[in-house]
């Protein structure tokens, strides 16, 4: 293993436009020999966000607030991280025990002041069960799962940031975090509508797991009893949430190949009654949002479902509705609306505009 900084050679960014980076010689080598990247990028500005106390529930630590009305989609952060680190590691000769905090130490000690303060202003929820420097890289990071370099030998990456780390868990949570490999930086766009003063939660477990699985994930890697909307509610209706996540999650395991073949024959062919597929898809898309599961399989064929099945009726407003949903949800997972914006703007002009309204029309007896 190596340690860099990305980007390199550049001495006129701020320190947090910097991140130290603990990788694979080759990863390295690609990273550096990596024409124009990391591209540049603007985080919104005015911020939307502060970054304050949360309160007794959250031990008075920091949580993120929103300051605006923020709409599904919107990105509100996009920062570079502090630090960057493989979680598996070959093994060389000496000290294997403690292997992976001797490159923790080495990256530390080539810090600059704002990385260093700022990373020990993180929480380390493991005390003195774990090296104060693991701890605090084992309870703030995300995921970053690529980085430039031979994919066969890359590695699983995860990276510390400074005001995404301040995002608690939520089993509902409302903002989603992306890793974006243009611009080397962590994203978070929302996915719900957020008021001012709202806190912003992303998820750091599994949420298609039953609560006790979660509860148990989250009390292992991050030693808290999760008291989120979902986790609290009463036995019953825990149940039903239980219930409502299983099934997306084995939903999204069907073949759903078809889906298109299965709505143009329901599109024309008008003695199919015109509930049959949109009312199954409404009660998918009602479960995704109010459990705030989206499943990444699932939900963007049911949105796209939808918003075919609306057009081929003529129902400009759910039409539009639910592209600007599908819109909504591509910027949050990919970074862009993936087109839906432009078909949220103008559905008419769909090739799947009024195929059923025509097929009914062809078939009503002429007088």
């Amino acid at each position: 293993m190596v340690i860099t900084k990305i980007p390199a050679n550049k001495r006129s960014l701020p320190a947090d436009a910097y991140t130290h980076v603990v990788c694979l010689p080759e990863v390295k080598k690609a990273m550096l020999a990596a024409s124009g990247w990391p591209a540049p990028f603007s985080p919104p500005s005015p911020p939307v966000y502060e970054i304050k106390s949360a309160g007794r529930k959250y031990s008075n630590g920091l949580g993120a607030f929103a300051v605006a009305d923020i709409k599904p989609g919107d990105l509100i952060m996009q920062e570079r991280a502090l630090l960057i680190t493989s979680r598996h590691v070959a093994l060389p000769k000496g000290d294997k025990g403690r292997l992976r905090e001797i490159f923790l130490e080495q990256c530390w000690a080539e810090m600059g002041h704002f990385h260093r303060k700022t990373m020990q202003a993180l929480h380390n929820c493991y005390g003195s069960d774990a090296e104060p420097l693991r701890g605090i890289v084992d309870t703030n990071a995300l995921p970053a799962d690529t980085l430039p370099g031979p994919t066969d030998i890359g590695g699983i990456y995860s990276a510390v940031f400074n005001h995404l780390a301040r995002i608690n868990h939520s089993c509902s949570p409302n903002v989603r975090y992306r890793w974006d490999i243009e611009t080397f930086s962590g994203q978070v766009h929302a996915f719900q509508p957020i008021k001012a003063g709202e806190q912003l939660f992303i998820s750091y477990c599994d949420l298609e797991y039953p609560r006790g699985l979660r509860q148990e994930e989250l009390r292992k890697l991050y030693r808290f009893d999760c008291a989120c909307p979902s986790c609290v509610l009463p036995r019953y209706q825990g149940r039903l949430s239980d219930w409502r996540r299983l099934l997306i999650i084995e939903q999204a395991f069907q073949d759903l190949s078809k889906t298109d073949a299965d709505l143009r024959a329901w599109a024309t062919n008008p003695r199919l009654p015109d509930p049959m597929l949109v009312d199954a898809a409404e009660i998918w898309y009602g479960w995704m949002m109010q459990e705030r599961v989206l499943n990444s399989v699932l939900l963007p064929t049911v949105l796209e479902r939808l918003c075919k099945a609306y057009c081929a009726l003529e129902d400009e407003g759910n039409a539009r509705k639910y592209a600007r949903a599908a819109a909504a949800y591509e910027k949050a997972l990919e970074g862009s609306d993936s087109g839906w914006g432009i078909v949220a703007a103008s559905p008419e002009k769909t090739s799947w505009w009024g195929l059923r309204v025509r097929a009914r029309r062809q078939q009503a007896p002429s007088i």
